[in-house]
């Protein structure tokens, strides 16, 4: 029975630049799209696709009308060969020394669960002040690929509730606040028993965070379950950008860390609560590739993302 699997290359012939064209076939899932990209007219593109499959062994892609599909194999060996190109591309590019002043740069930043409603304006005000020429592209939809896109390029940084233990990816605490409940001010029920007892912690509507990290529950949830404790959501919203409004006008409340309560005190009609029982915090990484550490543009960000952290 023939083997069925596919042919290892020989990587001291292979024509580099076919790389290239692999990834822009797959970043555009167009040829001609790609080819403008590189220059190229389409019987060009085309042959070098030929070059590459024959190359490496498989068709990598199959078309479908205007749009170029890649097949398992592409879909493996897509991340490496788009994080060997950015690592070149950064080995290029990368300036000897960071000037604040002078930089222009952009910083792709992925944060969960709607931290940017925090974080965001502190950085973006950071850098108006000491960057002017740094922008952000920033998210919180790169969960499921995180460490994909840190390794590949597409994401500078992270910011993250667990540690990452993968040896190319490092991690730094950010904080690790305790919890706090939120509600409005002269909240009726509260006010009645004197405090938020834990009787009425479990039986008063919460608004809750859809958690988008993981398909399971959120940090919070998990931490109470121990105590045997269940909240009653009564609205959950996709950030966290979207619970103090709900807290200010209705009686829900909601369980946030001190520093982002904190925060959301000094713009809102709502008041803190000290949790009536013990919870351990929920910490908050920065997360991004080994690559990176000694970076000075990323060093920049890093210490930059610390600072106005400390100042929430």
């Amino acid at each position: 029975m023939a083997d069925k699997s596919p042919r290892v290359p020989n990587f001291d012939k292979l024509d580099l630049n076919l790389l290239r064209v692999f990834d822009l076939i797959m970043r555009e899932g167009n040829l001609t799209r790609a080819g403008k990209r590189l220059g190229r007219k389409p019987p060009a593109m085309s042959q070098l696709l030929g070059r590459l499959r024959r190359e490496l062994g498989d068709p990598l892609f199959e078309s479908s009308g205007r749009n170029m599909i890649p097949t398992r194999r592409a879909n493996e060996i897509a991340p490496c060969i788009r994080a060997a190109l950015e690592e070149v591309r950064i080995g290029l590019t990368r300036p000897r020394s960071f000037d604040p002043g002078s930089a222009q740069r952009t910083f792709a930043i992925d944060i969960p669960a709607g931290g940017d409603y925090v974080i965001a304006p502190l950085l973006i005000e950071h850098a108006q002040k000491h960057a002017p020429g740094v922008s952000f592209r920033i998210s919180n939809d790169r969960a499921s690929i995180l460490r994909q896109e840190l390794r590949s390029g597409e994401t500078d940084l992270a910011i993250d509730y667990e540690e990452v233990e993968d040896g190319d990816i490092r991690h730094k605490l950010l904080y690790n606040d305790p919890f706090v409940v939120i509600a409005r001010r002269g909240h009726p029920e509260i006010a009645r028993q004197g405090g938020l007892t834990p009787e009425l912690f479990n039986r008063i509507g919460h608004v809750a965070v859809g958690w988008t990290r993981t398909r399971g529950e959120s940090p919070v949830d998990v931490r109470l379950a121990k105590f045997g404790i269940k909240r009653q959501p009564k609205a959950y919203v996709p950030t966290i950008g979207a619970i103090p409004g709900i807290v200010a006008r209705t009686d829900l409340v909601a369980m946030l860390s001190v520093r982002v309560a904190r925060h959301m005190e000094k713009h809102w009609a709502i008041e803190s609560y000290t949790a009536p029982f013990e919870i351990s915090p929920v910490p908050l990484h920065l997360v991004w590739h080994m690559r990176f550490d000694s970076d000075p543009a990323h060093m920049w960000l890093r210490t930059a993302l610390e600072d106005v952290v400390e100042r929430i």
